[in-house]
């Protein structure tokens, strides 16, 4: 990976981040995106409770972006885990289908996806097979395509 990639990459996180509204909107509702200390402590917590191990704390604290919000479907509370890249690869959709995993193990449904400007067929493929969010620039395609 190129610095300039590195670097669009970034500003990528960045931009849905701040606009976690605008990008999930077709996903939730309500969008709120939730602060890494906040993530941290809620980890933490599922690590001292015996929920989660520290290895899949620190996974989970890598993710791209975590939100919560309500479901545009049947408006209960999830949160979404978001894996984003300029060009989305399986390794992104791998991330996204295991770090929510772990997620939804302390409490509220947790949504995989991922986000970017490109898929390739591949991670196209595997998304769909395992019901993961697709978002490229604008609005997102839901679980299967459907």
């Amino acid at each position: 990976v190129t610095k300039v990639g590195d670097h669009d990459g970034r500003l990528l996180e960045m931009d849905y981040r701040e606009r976690a509204a605008s990008y999930l909107s077709d996903v939730a509702r309500r969008l709120r995106v939730v602060d890494p200390s906040v993530l941290a402590d809620l980890l933490d917590d599922g690590v001292d409770q015996g929920r989660l191990t520290e290895r899949e704390r620190r996974d989970v604290m890598w993710a791209d972006l975590v939100c919560t919000g309500r479901r545009r479907t049947d408006q209960a509370e999830v949160r979404i885990l978001a894996e984003i890249s300029v060009t989305v690869d399986s390794h992104d959709v791998e991330r996204a289908i295991r770090r929510p995993q772990v997620l939804g193990r302390l409490g509220l449904p947790v949504l995989p996806l991922v986000g970017g400007k490109a898929i390739t067929a591949e991670a196209k493929s595997l998304a769909a097979e395992h019901q993961v969010w697709i978002v490229l620039d604008g609005p997102g395609s839901a679980p299967g395509g459907a």
